[in-house]
């Protein structure tokens, strides 16, 4: 069959031009998805069940995730060759007026789910003596974004969490990288107000949003033989936010 993708949150936006992306490029792909359900199951039927497959998991419960990765990855393809952690949501506002609750979902969503899915797969790859680990995170967590606080620092985490572990895993030939996107024409993109995109996009050197397919297409590269020298690093693709 090839070598094994999973992909997190590959339902909708980046996650499923990545998702997309790495089987054109002749990967088996697995993606979760947490809410679209008919989307998932849309791309599914569109890419050929030969190709991809799609399952539910909140990547919040560490026992949730260890239980569907090992069922629907681990066990029918014997590991994950390649982990791509791409799953997570926005709760913008003002830190004054920020909902603690909201606060925490965001950290819990985008870094502990994060974590809790490499958990599982770092596992395989340590048997194997290989794999790749993506994660996208975000300029927010170089940057800092106004009313983003829980993101941004959940996007640094991620940062720093790259940094560090592919420091522990290169011995067993794991690469860890990290895809930093800036604005990125998805679904989430275009609920932004008009006057509110404009003032967003005045500020990037190329005058545009980027699309998903271009950040897949990084992905796809940092996974590949060609990137084989490239770990514990976060490539910036944002097309020059100043």
């Amino acid at each position: 069959m090839g070598k094994i993708a999973l992909v997190t949150g590959g339902s909708r936006g980046i996650g499923r031009a990545i998702v997309r992306e790495l089987t054109e490029n002749g990967y088996f792909v697995c993606f979760t998805y947490r809410r679209g359900k008919e989307e998932a199951y849309r791309i599914v039927q569109e890419i050929g069940e030969d190709k991809v497959k799609a399952f539910e998991c909140n990547i919040q419960n560490f026992d949730e995730v260890k239980e569907k990765v090992e069922e629907e990855v681990i066990k029918p393809f014997g590991a994950c060759d390649v982990l791509v952690n791409n799953a997570g949501i926005t709760k913008d506002n003002l830190f004054p007026l920020m909902e603690i609750e909201d606060f925490r979902e965001v950290i819990e969503v985008n870094l502990i789910g994060m974590a809790n899915v490499t958990n599982v797969c770092i596992k395989s790859m340590m048997g194997k003596r290989e794999g790749v680990v993506v994660n996208i995170a975000s300029v927010s967590g170089i940057l800092g974004s106004f009313g983003q606080t829980n993101y941004a620092a959940a996007k640094a985490g991620i940062i720093a969490f790259t940094k560090a572990l592919a420091r522990e895993v290169g011995k067993y030939n794991i690469r860890v990288v990290g895809v930093a996107p800036g604005f990125v024409e998805t679904e989430m993109f275009a609920k932004i107000p008009f006057d509110k995109k404009k003032q967003m996009i005045g500020n990037v050197s190329l005058g545009r949003a980027g699309k998903p397919e271009e950040i897949a297409s990084i992905v796809s590269f940092l996974v590949s033989s060609k990137a084989s020298y490239i770990t514990g690093t976060t490539i910036i693709v944002d097309g020059g936010l100043v």
